[in-house]
This record gives structure tokens, C-alpha cells and sequence, in this order.
């Protein structure tokens, strides 16, 4: 998975996801738009993107999926993402390190990951239940109706 920076004919710039075959990722993609909608700094947009591409990519290595995450998993990947950066984050997922040894990253960096994250997560968990309740039927409360006066005498 890699992140891809799109540059519109008005000048504006966005970025998507691609997965390993090509195709546009759309959990990241909604989620960029969702960001640009609520006009967020594009730096910001291209941080959180960044780092939810590295989500993906560790959780590829792992095969695993978003929705398959788990709280060691995400504590693993949080901890090579500030320690390795970008490039070598995924690389890896697969090893677990037998003496915990000191996070040589910044706690800015560290803080930026994991609100990155927690909102990616939080917008999945908002865009899904907003389509339960779209595919809910909509209540309507039902009025009684007043019958008609009869006039005839």
C-alpha cells in the first residue's frame, strides 16, 4: 500500500491510498475527504494519510485487515512507526522484541500517530453506523385525524 499525492486542475491537492494491485483503497480515500471536508491543514491530511498507510502496510505483513486489529497489534506497530519511521515500519511486523528497550522517537511524533489512528478509527466507526441507520426504516409517528363535522341536520 502507498500513498499517492493528487494534484486537482484548480491547484488543490489531495492524496489517496493504493493497494499493492493498484486499486484505490477506500476506507483511506473516504477518510481524506472526510478531512478535507472538515478543512483540516493539508500537512495535517498528509500526516494522518501517511500514517494510516503505515497502519495498513504493518497490518498487510501481518495479514490481517483494519477491522482485525487488536490492542497488541496496535501497540507493536505504534512503537516501530515512532521508532523506525515510514520507511521500516512494516518491515517489522513480524518481530517481536524480546527485551523492550527505550523509544528513540519524540512524543510529538508518537502523539501524532496515535490521534491519526484514533481518528481514522473513529470516522470507521461513524460512517458505519451511520449506514445502519440509513438502511433503518425511518419512524414516523402517526397522527390521528380528526373526523370530518357532519352539518346535516
Amino acid at each position: 500500500m502507498h500513498l499517492q499525492r493528487i494534484v486537482m486542475p484548480s491547484g488543490l491537492v489531495s492524496w489517496t491510498a493504493f493497494d499493492d494491485h493498484g486499486v484505490v483503497v477506500p476506507e483511506i480515500r473516504d477518510f481524506v475527504l472526510f478531512l478535507e471536508a472538515r478543512r483540516y491543514a493539508p500537512s495535517t491530511v498528509r500526516h494522518y494519510a501517511r500514517h494510516v498507510v503505515q497502519l495498513g502496510n504493518h497490518l498487510g505483513a501481518l495479514g490481517k485487515s483494519f477491522a482485525q486489529l487488536t490492542v497488541p497489534e496496535f501497540d507493536r506497530f505504534l512503537m516501530t512507526a515512532v521508532r523506525y519511521g515510514s520507511s521500516q515500519a512494516s518491515a517489522h511486523a513480524r518481530i517481536v522484541p524480546l527485551h523492550q528497550e527505550r523509544h528513540a522517537g519524540s512524543v510529538s511524533l508518537h502523539n501524532q500517530v496515535l490521534f491519526s489512528i484514533k481518528g481514522f478509527y473513529q470516522f470507521l466507526d461513524q460512517r458505519q453506523s451511520s449506514a445502519v441507520f440509513a438502511e433503518a426504516e425511518p419512524s414516523v409517528p402517526m397522527r390521528v385525524i380528526p373526523k370530518p363535522l357532519n352539518f346535516d341536520l
